[in-house]
C-alpha cells in the first residue's frame, strides 16, 4: 500500500476511521497506519479515527473532528459561546453534548470533552457550513446557554454569573 494513494483516497474526508479504510481495501495492513503515525504523516484522533496533519492549519476543522469522533454530538457550552463571540475568551477545550456516556479525548487538534445529556434535551443545534461543503453541528446560542445552566446548576443568579464563563 502506497501512502500517496492512501492520502488521495482519504484526504478530502477530513478525518476517517478504520472501518472506512477496510471498506475500501478489505486486505489493508493496519501496520501501515502505525508506520505513518510514527512518521507523523497521520494524526491519531481517538481509537480507530485518524486525520492528516495538514488540517491543523485549516480553520474550524478541530470543531469538525469533535463531531466526527464521537457521534451523536454537537458543540456547545463555552466552545459554542466563543464561536459566536458571545464570550470574548478563546476556549481551548471543545465541549460537546452527546446522548452517549460522558467521555474525553486529547489529540494534536485539541482537548475534546463530551457531556452526556438526556435524549429529550438533545436539540437546538444547527448545521454550520465551513469548507468544501463540510458541515459541523453547533448549538445555537440560546441552547449553548441552556446547556451551560443544565451542566452548571450552581449558577442561579446574575451575581453568580458575574465571573468569567470561560474559567470553567
Amino acid at each position: 500500500m502506497n501512502y500517496l494513494e492512501f492520502k488521495n483516497k482519504f484526504f478530502e474526508l477530513g478525518c476517517f476511521n478504520i472501518n472506512q479504510v477496510y471498506a475500501w481495501q478489505p486486505e489493508f495492513d493496519r501496520n501501515n497506519l502505525t508506520r505513518w503515525l510514527k512518521k507523523r504523516l497521520l494524526v491519531h484522533l481517538r481509537q480507530g479515527y485518524y486525520a492528516f496533519p495538514e488540517y491543523k492549519q485549516k480553520a474550524d476543522y478541530h470543531y469538525y473532528f469533535a463531531n466526527k469522533i464521537y457521534k451523536p454530538s454537537y458543540i456547545s457550552l463555552q466552545a459554542a459561546l466563543s464561536y459566536y463571540e458571545i464570550i470574548p475568551e478563546t476556549v481551548i477545550q471543545i465541549t460537546s453534548v452527546t446522548t452517549l456516556k460522558t467521555n474525553s479525548f486529547k489529540n494534536d487538534f485539541g482537548d475534546y470533552e463530551y457531556k452526556s445529556i438526556k435524549s429529550d434535551y438533545f436539540f437546538g443545534f444547527d448545521f454550520i457550513s465551513f469548507a468544501n461543503g463540510k458541515t459541523l453541528l453547533l448549538a445555537i446560542p440560546e441552547k449553548a446557554i441552556l446547556d451551560f445552566f443544565y451542566f452548571y446548576p450552581i449558577y442561579k443568579t446574575e451575581q453568580d454569573l458575574s465571573g468569567n464563563l470561560a474559567e470553567l
